[in-house]
């Protein structure tokens, strides 16, 4: 077997492993899903034509590798146009439907096709360049026929709108779309004759290689030209003239395309700032009402210097059965649905902005969506790397000032603009009523998967050593199963096949998901229309676009005064929520002599506190739990700085902020810290309201299942109830619990579920189990070491109920680690892979000989990575495998001490590395790496382990970090750490590391004076990282 046909099939199964192992379809199915779409690509043209046509593309690589080998500079550009004439000779030929007649829709078509050309060919191109091997002609060559399928179907489209303005010039004209000529009269001018340039490409390319297109005439006029149906541009053309909201775009409408006026960002000077941001906040008050959504800066403009949207199917948006949740669902009603208000996207300042309110990029951010790129060094070397440049700003895009006066105008502006805006809407409500029924043709598009998915999958199909393989372009669409939506991914796959963006739609009046521009989906898939099951609630739109907005509208027309003065006032304020963290004043920050004015661990404790109980004054809602709206903490808000559907995790939500107030709450009382460290009352208060909600929630399951497989019910420690009951038992131990009888019942029931779902499995079944069914975070070792843990907060009593339990979990374990089920492909880290499951069975007492092999698997794992590969947190990185190493210290099996030695030379320099941008976080920062370095050296002492760092590096790193890099990190308020509440992403956690430093090893950095006060039991709060194991 050659080397290439070797590397195809070796990527083949790579494909395949991935969807098989992680979609929800069978392999069966994904095999016939893939032969089908196979097939299909070859079968576009006669094998006869695709020899020609590759030909000619092997006969345009070879001149170009002897173009570079001349020292002369080639790109794909000049591939396009070596292999055009060919490719229009042969395959488009000139007729009144598949070629433009005027020259101005021809050289779009060029222009076009040559952007495509080189995304589809690009990287591979390079490949061929770089390597100077000779082609051969191929009748199945994939790229060839990718490259002619494209510029077909892009001459169709711009041969369809080309026919198109000739049927409408006159109404161009006519409805004031298009101005008249000053020189010609107009009764007498054909647009058409007019045409001076064609620009496509103006958004994604759909439903066969269709985009948006400006056309422009003589005298510097233009228009856009849509290849859908604009009733909903119409529509919106009427309300905003009725209601004197800023204008949308003039527009007439056909079946099957439509027209919109030209318009302009006016020049930043012409924008009055309060009346912009007023009118933002009308713009919000529509796409509350009229059901909008993705009202993010790209879709405006501002036109006359005012915001106008220019994507009019972002509204009349259906009512899905996504929203699963009783928090969800809430969250939908909100005006955070909208898209408009401050939104990022990424981590802290690496993170892009989103909506139509936004800043401008921190300086020295990168960009959170890397992009691959080959490159080769002087030494003829090729090197990959990842390109995380921020894209440029937008030098006519609006943006909103840092400063805390600019802010506040912004949010005062906006809300204005709501409040008139709904009031508004509720005087108009059945004019509006009306105009929205009197446009019957009105579709909207409804986005199931985020189109960056979509990106990704073609960007998988470009790649250079799949891109002119048949077959495995087809499993890089299938790639989609992976993200993809559940009932319509054999029409995201065809999408894909076709090298267009999926794209669907939902008509005013129905519950049926069709595409873009409106045809029926090839099969029926199941979960949408009328006759969608029951269990299908996936893609199941529960109410039409009429239902939902004829519903909106006929509520305000009910509402009394009051009542509508109640119904703005629960906006405005989730409006002011959406700005909490744009207030500098409202980030963990401090004056700039903040680095020497506070530096020792009670100082930053207290400043900590302080935030975490003003934080949850911002809370709307003043509750946690389920029924929590979260405008503080949160795994969304964590990540984004803004408020998102509740989440009560142990790792990124309420919980984890819970058990670090509640240790805080413990060590006051218990005199390990200063009782003035911080409010100890307004944190017990805070505590006790906080935890009746999360414990009643619990108590209330009415016998749900605590802990089961993670597929059924999220139950794991840091995403489900281990970690929210892990929470509550620290509670209790602070003497806040939300009653006496409730957390012992419910480590009763946890340890009877665990028994129950887990103790019966047969040897064949643990063999089945992957990774993920095991993993610390969300597996069966996270509930092991909840559990565990428990028993030691709640006696010796509760531990022996527990210890059955921690049994059944620990068999299951042995079995599996004895079978060896891993392979290659399994992710070694710690809280997703082996490392976490292997320190797991070893902490409650396995037998080392049955973790040998797995400890070996992970050891050699290490040596074939390259270094740079390992990052430095514990979820994923050195951390991580460093706290395996502490338990391997502490083995009285040999073998594994040596191991444990291997592990820590393998981790030493990425445990130890400066790197930017990494943050102060427990999960994936500084905080995290130390405490993994003081439980190390903890470990050490008493055994022949030696660590492989200066003994003085941690007492000076940790001195390092108090003195210098965590005031200056937060007064900076850069990374996501400063203003998330979480435990471990967020300043929970910073709070919980600071609370259980060693007071001796802060004496000698500090000096007495710097600990005075606290006692040397400050350092057995329990462990952030470690917990609830090596604490």
């Amino acid at each position: 077997m050659s080397i290439a046909l070797t590397k195809s099939v070796a990527i083949r199964d790579k494909l395949r492993k991935r969807i098989v192992e992680h979609s929800w379809i069978s392999e069966g199915e994904v095999n016939a899903a893939v032969q089908a779409a196979h097939r299909s690509l070859l079968n576009r043209y006669p094998r006869e034509l695709v020899l020609e046509l590759s030909q000619n593309i092997c006969d345009a690589v070879a001149d170009l590798q002897d173009l570079r080998s001349s020292g002369e500079a080639v790109d794909v550009t000049q591939f396009s146009q070596y292999i055009f004439p060919a490719l229009r000779r042969l395959v488009v030929p000139s007729s009144e439907n598949s070629w433009p007649r005027v020259e101005p829709f021809q050289d779009a078509v060029v222009e076009q096709w040559t952007q495509e050309a080189a995304r589809i060919a690009g990287r591979w191109l390079q490949e061929q360049l770089i390597s100077g091997e000779r082609l051969k002609a191929n009748p199945e060559s994939a790229v060839a026929i990718r490259l002619a399928w494209a510029l077909e179907r892009s001459a169709i489209a711009f041969a369809e709108a080309e026919q198109h303005l000739l049927e409408d010039e006159l109404k161009l004209l006519d409805a004031g779309v298009v101005r008249a000529s000053q020189t010609i009269n107009p009764s007498t001018e054909r647009l058409s004759e007019a045409v001076t340039q064609v620009i496509g490409g103006l958004g994604d390319p759909h439903c066969g290689h269709h985009t948006v297109l400006r056309i422009d005439f003589t005298e510097g006029r233009s228009v856009i030209y849509r290849p859908r149906a604009m009733d909903s541009d119409a529509a919106m053309m009427q309300i905003t003239d009725l209601l004197g909201f800023p204008r949308a775009p003039r527009c007439i409408t056909s079946a099957d395309h439509g027209w919109s006026e030209y318009i302009t960002d006016a020049e930043e000077s012409e924008r009055p700032a309060v009346a912009y941001w007023h009118a933002a906040g009308q713009w919000l008050a529509l796409g509350h009402v009229l059901a909008g959504t993705d009202f993010h800066f790209g879709n405006f403009l501002a036109a006359e210097g005012l915001p106008t949207l220019i994507d009019m199917e972002t509204l009349f948006q259906p009512e899905f059965g996504l929203w699963e949740t009783e928090n969800e669902q809430r969250f939908n009603q909100t005006v955070l649905r909208v898209g408009l208000l401050p939104h990022r996207i990424g981590k802290g300042a690496d993170s892009v902005e989103t909506g139509l309110i936004r800043q401008r990029t921190a300086e020295g951010a990168k960009f959170p969506f890397p992009v691959p790129r080959v490159t080769v060094g002087e030494d003829g070397e090729r090197r990959f790397e990842m390109i995380s440049t921020m894209p440029e700003e937008d030098p006519a895009g609006v943006y909103m000032d840092r400063d805390d006066a600019t802010v506040d105008e912004v949010r005062l502006a906006v809300r204005q603009g709501f409040d008139a805006g709904i009031r508004a809407l509720a005087d108009s409500s059945d004019t509006v009523e009306r105009i929205v029924a009197e446009h019957s043709q009105i579709r909207s598009r409804v986005i199931l998967t985020p189109t960056y998915r979509y990106a990704h999958v073609r960007n998988v199909a470009v790649n250079p050593h799949i891109v002119d393989d048949p077959e495995l372009v087809a499993w890089a669409n299938a790639q989609i199963l992976l993200w993809g939506d559940k009932q319509l991914w054999e029409a995201e796959m065809s999408a894909l096949a076709e090298d267009d963006y999926p794209a669907f739609s939902v008509a005013r009046d129905s519950r049926e998901i069709r595409s873009l521009d409106g045809r029926a989906l090839e099969s029926g898939p199941p979960g949408v229309g009328d006759k969608a099951e029951d269990d299908s609630a996936h893609a199941k739109i529960v109410r039409s676009p009429a239902a939902v907005v004829q519903c909106n509208l006929r509520a305000l027309r009910a509402k009394s005064e009051g009542e509508l003065e109640q119904a703005v006032a629960d906006q405005l304020k989730w409006i002011d929520a959406s700005f909490i963290g744009r207030y500098q004043q409202n980030r963990f920050n401090a004056p700039e002599e903040y680095a020497t004015t506070i530096g020792t661990p009670l100082e930053l404790l207290e400043q900590v506190t302080d935030f975490l109980v003003q934080r949850a004054g911002h809370n709307p809602e003043s509750i946690f739990g389920t029924d929590f709206l979260a405008s503080t903490v949160g795994e969304d808000f964590d990540r984004n700085w803004q408020p998102g559907a509740s989440s009560d995790q142990f790792y990124g939500g309420t919980a984890g902020s819970l058990y670090f107030l509640a240790c805080l709450v413990s060590a006051a009382d218990q005199g390990r810290i200063p009782a003035e460290t911080s409010d100890v009352t307004a944190v017990r208060e805070l505590l006790e309201r906080a935890v009746s909600s999360l414990g009643d929630q619990l108590g209330g399951t009415g016998g749900m299942p605590l802990v089961v497989p993670w597929e059924h019910t999220p139950s794991g420690w840091s995403s489900g109830t281990m970690g929210q009951l892990l929470a509550l038992a620290q509670c209790r131990a602070s003497a806040t619990p939300p009653s006496d009888e409730a957390i012992p019942n419910l480590i009763s029931q946890a340890t009877r579920d665990l028994r129950v779902y887990w103790a019966g499995l047969s040897e064949e079944e643990i063999a089945g189990l992957a990774v993920s069914d095991l993993e610390v975070i969300n597996g069966l070792a996270g509930n092991i070491r909840v559990l565990s843990y428990l028993g030691e907060v709640e006696g010796k009593e509760a531990y022996l109920n527990i210890s059955s339990g921690v049994a059944a979990g620990a068999q299951v374990l042995e079995t599996w680690l004895s079978l060896q089920p891993w392979n290659d492909e399994d992710f070694c880290g710690y809280a997703h892979g082996l490392a976490g499951i292997v320190d797991t069975y070893l902490g409650i007492g396995g037998n080392p000989h049955t973790a040998r092999l797995a400890v070996q698997h992970i050891v050699d794992f290490l040596q074939r990575s390259e270094p740079d590969s390992i990052a430095a947190g514990w979820c994923h990185g050195a951390a991580g495998y460093g706290l395996l190493a502490v338990t391997l210290m502490r083995s009285v099996d040999a073998d594994l001490r040596d191991r444990a030695q291997q592990v820590l030379q393998l981790i030493a320099p990425q445990l130890l590395k400066e790197r930017d941008h990494v943050g102060l976080s427990a999960c994936h920062g500084s905080i995290g790496v130390l405490e993994v370095v003081a439980v190390l050296e903890e470990a050490s002492a008493g055994t022949r382990v030696e660590l492989p760092w200066e003994p003085g590096w941690l007492t000076a790193a940790q001195r390092d970090l108090v003195e210098r890099t965590m005031p200056a990190d937060m007064a900076g308020a850069n990374t996501k750490e400063t203003f998330s509440g979480s435990l471990m992403c967020g300043m929970a956690g910073i709070g919980q590391y600071l609370l259980g430093l060693s007071t001796d090893g802060f004496a000698e950095a500090h000096g007495e004076e710097a600990t005075s006060g606290v006692t040397n039991v400050l350092g057995r709060a329990p462990r952030l990282v470690a917990a609830p194991w090596h604490g």
